[in-house]
């Protein structure tokens, strides 16, 4: 009986020529795209990969920079003020209820949820978020967003609101502070 004998290389190079293939074949098969429409089940799907292309990292600190960690890591664990939905280019009230500005976009008010527990079941209060910014402030290297470059102070008003001053104004602050 006589055995035949490939080496390696030649069962490498098989196999990758037969999933060239398969996909060629796959994709020439493939129906065409519908055409886009402004409205309706026609509408292409886009997928974003944004900075987060890249391997998974396990950092889950919330004051890093958001393309240094991984999704959920920082609004998934460390919970925002507000959360950006791309989907609806709108703000989803999250720790935050509702904000509010004044004095001439220079003054901006969150109002906390109510009944909001840390994990040891201590209230979270308008001191936590004081307490925040006040770290990045004292460590200018977790400041990121560096949002102390447009901020004055950080206050709380009573338990559930906390007082953002800016320098001038800037309404572009609002995702890096509700984040």
């Amino acid at each position: 009986m006589r055995s035949i004998s490939c080496s390696s290389r030649t069962v490498g190079a098989l196999v990758a020529t037969t999933l060239v293939l398969c996909l060629a074949m796959t994709l020439s098969l493939a129906p065409a795209p519908a055409e886009p429409t402004a409205t309706g089940p026609g509408r292409p799907l886009t997928l974003s990969v944004g900075p987060r292309g890249g391997v998974w990292k396990r950092v889950f600190n919330p004051l890093l920079y958001e393309a240094d960690t991984r999704w959920p890591a920082s609004g998934g664990i460390y919970e925002p003020l507000i959360v950006f939905n791309r989907a609806t280019a709108s703000y989803t009230p999250w720790l935050g209820t509702r904000y509010d500005w004044s004095e001439g976009n220079k003054r901006l008010r969150f109002a906390l949820r109510p009944g909001v527990q840390w994990s040891d079941g201590t209230p979270f209060t308008a001191r936590d978020v004081v307490f925040t910014f006040e770290l990045l402030r004292r460590f200018p290297a977790l400041d990121r967003a560096q949002v102390w470059g447009f901020l004055s102070s950080v206050t709380a008003a009573d338990a559930t609101t906390a007082d953002f001053i800016f320098k001038q104004p800037y309404t572009p602050g609002l995702l890096s502070i509700g984040q």
